[in-house]
């Protein structure tokens, strides 16, 4: 990932001890900030935004790194995967439930939303919200369901 400003986001692959491993990275310049506190398994940036807020998931936890890396919670499940962040530092993605069913979420000033809980009554019972992709500035998010039918 690229923002306005010509900051990068993504992995890097150290070796420690030996060992192989991913790191979250964020370039600036020629400065290179590795953001997860250890190497893990796998990483994968979903998105950033023009102030460094870089979002994505690791392993089944989403993460959001804003200056200090942290994670995702989750509707009580154990599965979540930050997808897009706005200029206000929104995170919308995908989470799950205690159920394991999937939810988009909203993250925003560090309270969890599920978004499907005010949109799902709008909708037909054969359809299911699960992710929220992305967000714009002004709030809107782009949202995927699944259905049968």
């Amino acid at each position: 990932m690229i923002n306005n400003k010509g900051q990068i986001a993504g992995t890097s692959m150290p070796i420690f001890d030996g060992l192989y491993g991913q790191n979250g990275v964020l370039r600036s310049g020629n400065t290179l900030v590795p953001f997860t506190p250890v190497p893990v398994d796998e990483i994968d940036v979903s998105d950033l935004n023009d102030a460094g807020v870089v979002v994505g998931y690791s392993g089944s936890n989403g993460f959001y790194y804003d200056g200090t890396y942290h994670q995702i919670g989750t509707f009580g499940g154990g599965f979540s995967i930050g997808s897009g962040v706005n200029a206000y530092n929104e995170i919308v993605g995908r989470t799950s439930d205690s159920a394991e069913n999937l939810l988009p979420f909203l993250l925003k000033d560090g309270s969890m939303y599920n978004l499907a809980a005010n949109l799902q009554s709008q909708l037909s019972s054969y359809i299911q919200l699960q992710i929220a992709w992305d967000i714009n500035d002004r709030g809107v998010r782009a949202l995927s369901c699944s259905g049968h039918f």
